[in-house]
């Protein structure tokens, strides 16, 4: 029987020191992360408060008005009847949604070192980028080919892409493995987004019932979000078929719930699918993040 042989003094101080250095570098990490979502919660509550008073403002003095025109794409949409205010309604549902979900992260989450909270602090942001649909009927931008409505429509494509991405990010890079390249995980997600988004095909001259311009092939678009948040409901199965059962197809149901309230809000132009966005998207993430909470704490 081979006996370890007591380790130096010199030694010692070492392997002290690398402990120290490890701990304090997953401190600043946490304390870095911390200031960034407590960044994030108070700008979106910023945009979202001032997009609201612009937007009151602008419509009191009879400079926001409805597009001529618009295109209804969605099948499903079609079922019920079209009220502008519902989309409007739809996108402050998201001004409302961003910061507090944010706030509950931040105070939620301020302790815990998870990839996932990282990946899901770009899906807000993504949901965030929705409030630039309230730019459309401001002065009657929809009229224009302006740098504006090209900025203002590239912007939200690179929003729609960021939410599906990133939770599939969040699902295919989670984990102390791939702790160490964090940083280039989400340095490419926002390339890969910002990229599509800068060169997907646009119809400057076509604004739909959701307030949006047009997009080419668009189909295509939309079964691609699809099938990413598929790919990611498979994905988080499959990481989580070794978990307790019960916690992780809470976590996945949750997600899922969340990803069709997310989906079904970004095409409510109707009061219907309104009322079911509105009570998907929150009930979802809120049963997302519970799961995700108990999962990292147990």
């Amino acid at each position: 029987m081979r006996l370890l042989r007591p380790l130096a003094p010199s030694e010692v101080e070492i392997l002290l020191y690398f402990n120290v250095l490890m701990i304090y570098s997953v401190i600043m990490t946490l304390r870095t992360r911390n200031h960034i979502y407590m960044f994030f919660f108070i700008f979106s509550i910023f945009v979202s408060v001032g997009s609201a008073v612009f937007f009151a403002v602008t419509t009191f003095l009879g400079h926001s008005a409805a597009p001529d025109g618009m295109t209804r794409i969605s099948k499903l949409a079609s079922l019920f009847p079209f009220h502008y205010y519902a989309t409007v309604a739809g996108i402050f549902a998201f001004a409302l949604y961003v910061p507090v979900i944010a706030g509950f992260v931040y105070f939620g989450f301020e302790q815990t070192q998870s990839e996932e909270i990282s990946f899901f602090l770009f899906f807000l942001a993504g949901c965030l980028l929705e409030l630039v649909r309230l730019a459309f009927p401001q002065y009657d931008l929809w009229r224009t080919s302006s740098l504006a409505l090209i900025i203002a429509g590239r912007a939200l494509i690179v929003g729609r892409l960021l939410t599906v991405l990133s939770m599939f990010f969040s699902a295919l890079f989670s984990g102390v493995r791939h702790r160490q390249n964090l940083e280039r995980n989400l340095f490419l997600l926002v390339v890969i987004s910002m990229a599509m988004g800068t060169f997907y095909p646009v119809n400057t001259m076509a604004m739909t019932t959701t307030l949006r311009i047009g997009l080419g092939m668009n189909s295509l678009f939309n079964m691609s979000r699809f099938v990413l948040i598929l790919a990611t409901f498979f994905t988080m199965i499959y990481n989580h078929k070794s978990e307790d059962y019960i916690k992780s197809q809470r976590e996945n149901a949750g997600f899922f719930l969340m990803m069709a309230g997310y989906l079904v809000l970004t095409g409510a132009d109707n009061y219907v699918m309104l009322a079911t966005g509105c009570a998907a998207l929150p009930l979802g993430t809120a049963a997302y993040l519970k799961a995700l909470h108990s999962r990292l704490w147990t």
